[in-house]
């Protein structure tokens, strides 16, 4: 139980034929009421207390971008920006006490909050007719990361900072008007939730480390005909201190390597009795391997080798448009020991592997000047698959996790330009 706000705002303003800026506003305010019968919560270890959770959550984020053709011998084009984002929670609580009726006290009465600025700038540029090239950075600062929790048994207050530059380039070669080839090289950071940096083993003494990554890509896009493409990406990405969730903290794995392949495919029918139909599909083969530790050589936890998603969609009559789609994810492990076999507890084995499908239905309507108004109906798992993971924690404990069965659901949206 609970709610869900938001807004976002945007502003495009075309200062001439060669300089555009935009400047941008998001918020979010989220708050739920979780009940449950878990002895995983911080509570007495008895199946028959009660953990009453609520959480009040809220984003917010502003900035600006802007892109400007300098023009020249090699075509030099600008794009770049800064942003600021805020996320914060000012209170999480659990209240925890026996069935039915208590008397419940408070074990947990948090806050957290993560701040963050982004400032990046990029050049596109042609040496060549047939190449571009993009070289850029990114500045990221994390002036103030804190948490507080003054009641129960696992008390702290942290405050903690982040700063990192992280370069960038790509180059592309097309030769043709139907085919190119291309290759990307650039580097990342991912900081936890705010949430994240109490939710650890220690959180009175918290070592968790913003994860940093380099990510290689080559690759090549055919379109052999119109409404026709392809593409092919071998890819390599490389982790440090990789941050994970799977005991009901947050934790640095270590380092970690992935490669793989995806594979991609789009058809169009541009006229005819089929037009309107729209097809597209893909496939990811990857080799994810654990790079430190005493189990460096093995596979990644729940990191499947095979993923594949299909859809076809069909526009009638340019305002209903229908959707059939699915997914395949291929089987993994739940430990970085990789265990084959179940165990008791059911948060350690091999995750069998599932397809799942879904479909969709909706329609469009023009609403006064430049309104649009969608509403859209639809369901998931379509044929009811049984499918589960073992779970070894998070929020609600570990242990065989059943997947969400078929569901149906229905969508409203109103976009208005103004």
């Amino acid at each position: 139980m609970g709610y869900r706000t938001s807004f976002d705002l945007l502003h495009h303003l075309a200062v001439d034929a060669d300089t555009w800026i935009e400047t941008f506003a998001n918020y979010a305010d989220t708050k739920r009421n979780l009940v449950a019968q878990r002895p995983q919560f911080p509570a007495p270890l008895d199946p028959l207390t009660l953990s009453d959770w609520v959480d009040h959550s809220k984003v917010l984020a502003v900035g600006a971008r802007f892109q400007h053709e300098l023009g020249g011998d090699l075509d030099h084009t600008l794009y770049g920006g800064l942003r600021y984002q805020r996320e914060w929670i000012p209170s999480w609580t659990i209240d925890s006490g026996a069935l039915p009726d208590g008397p419940f006290t408070t074990d947990m009465d948090v806050e957290y909050g993560i701040d963050a600025l982004s400032v990046h700038l990029d050049d596109s540029f042609k040496p060549g007719d047939d190449w571009t090239v993009e070289v850029g950075g990114r500045f990221e600062y994390v002036p103030k990361a804190t948490g507080k929790n003054e009641t129960g048994g696992a008390t702290f207050d942290y405050e903690d900072d982040f700063a990192v530059f992280l370069p960038g380039i790509g180059v592309s070669w097309t030769p043709r008007d139907d085919w190119g080839l291309f290759a990307n090289y650039f580097e990342g950071f991912r900081a936890p939730q705010a949430w994240g940096f109490g939710e650890t083993p220690d959180p009175s003494n918290s070592n968790l480390k913003f994860e940093r990554s380099r990510a290689f890509e080559l690759g090549t896009r055919w379109r052999p005909s119109e409404g026709t493409s392809t593409a092919a990406t071998l890819w390599r990405n490389e982790y440090d201190d990789f941050g994970v969730f799977y005991t009901g903290f947050y934790e640095n794995l270590g380092a970690i390597t992935a490669q793989g392949l995806d594979l991609e495919a789009s058809w169009a029918a541009t006229d005819g009795a089929l037009e309107g139909l729209d097809l597209s599909g893909s496939v990811t083969f990857q080799d994810s391997e654990l790079g430190s530790g005493p189990s460096a050589g093995n596979e990644m936890p729940y990191a499947w080798g095979t993923k594949a998603a299909w859809r076809a969609r069909y526009l009638l009559g340019e305002v209903w448009d229908l959707s059939l789609g699915g997914t395949y994810v291929g089987s993994s492990y739940s430990d970085e020991a990789n265990t084959e076999a179940e165990n008791a507890d059911g948060n350690l084995g091999r995750n069998p592997s599932r397809t799942l499908w879904d479909s969709q239905i909706g329609r469009e309507w023009e609403v006064g000047t430049g309104g649009l108004l969608r509403v859209g109906v639809g369901a998931t798992n379509l044929f009811d698959e049984e499918w589960f993971v073992h779970s070894r924690g998070g929020f609600f404990g570990g242990g065989k996790v059943v997947g969400a069965p078929l569901q149906g659901f229905a969508t409203v949206s109103l976009t208005i330009n103004v």
